[in-house]
């Protein structure tokens, strides 16, 4: 009996640190996220879905690795409709610090300069952009590179970081 209650009080000891130091809320997500006023026609096609430590593999099925090796923290992914049709694909890459996030963005554009003024350093290349702002990598990518995507697509950027709040991480 006395070894029950001890197991019980272990439970609710290991329940309530991981309560204390669990993750955040998935609401987070909006300070990141284009959730409201997005461009005219644009619709969010689904809830944000966030993918946390071993949980990258996933969403990116060979390729993660590079991503951890840099620091890699968590991502949340959505994707939106343009005009009732699937568009874009957002991944918000949240790196363990700037320098993280620096290091995956290199990787990503290689050695091409950037070419589109948004946060730190951004690349649009055919129907994808890349970006980076703080700790975070942005990644658009568009089912199609007609004129009215892409223009999509940089306006969900320009939403997106300045979304994201500038922190000391």
């Amino acid at each position: 009996m006395i070894f029950m209650r001890s197991g019980i009080a272990l439970i609710i000891a290991g329940l309530l640190i991981l309560f204390a130091c669990g993750e955040p809320p998935q609401d987070d997500t909006i300070k990141v996220l284009p959730l409201n006023n997005l461009p005219s026609g644009w619709t969010a096609a689904d809830t944000v879905r966030t993918f946390v430590g071993e949980d990258l593999f996933i969403l990116i099925n060979g390729g993660a690795e590079i991503y951890h090796e840099y620091g890699f923290d968590r991502v949340y992914a959505q994707e939106f409709d343009f005009n009732g049709s699937r568009a874009v694909t957002v991944e918000v890459f949240q790196m363990n610090n700037g320098e993280a996030a620096n290091g995956i963005y290199n990787y990503k554009v290689g050695d091409k300069e950037p070419n589109i003024e948004i946060g730190g350093e951004a690349r649009l290349d055919q129907y994808y952009l890349n970006f980076r702002k703080e700790r975070y990598l942005i990644t658009l990518i568009g089912f199609s590179d007609e004129p009215e995507i892409i223009d999509g697509i940089i306006e969900l950027a320009k939403l997106i970081n300045d979304n994201i709040q500038i922190d000391s991480q």
